[in-house]
């Protein structure tokens, strides 16, 4: 499945924080809870698996994300 959304100006790591964001949503949504999520991007990956850097550009879209794991 794809999707588009338009994010504005970012990164290539915006882009993967917004599709990780995206697939966790439909997941959620789905009512999947115990689900894989696999990328490409190590730095997302630690990002999300972190500590919330708060100073982080994409610290609302980390937020996120982790609010959901």
């Amino acid at each position: 499945m794809g999707f588009y959304e338009d994010a504005g100006v970012g990164d290539n790591l915006k882009a993967e924080l917004l599709a990780i964001l995206h697939g966790m949503k439909l997941a959620w949504r789905a009512n999947f809870r115990n689900i894989l999520c696999v990328s490409d991007s190590l730095l997302a990956v630690n990002l999300v698996l972190g500590p919330l850097d708060v100073l982080h550009k994409y610290a609302p879209i980390i937020a996120h994300i982790k609010e959901l794991l």
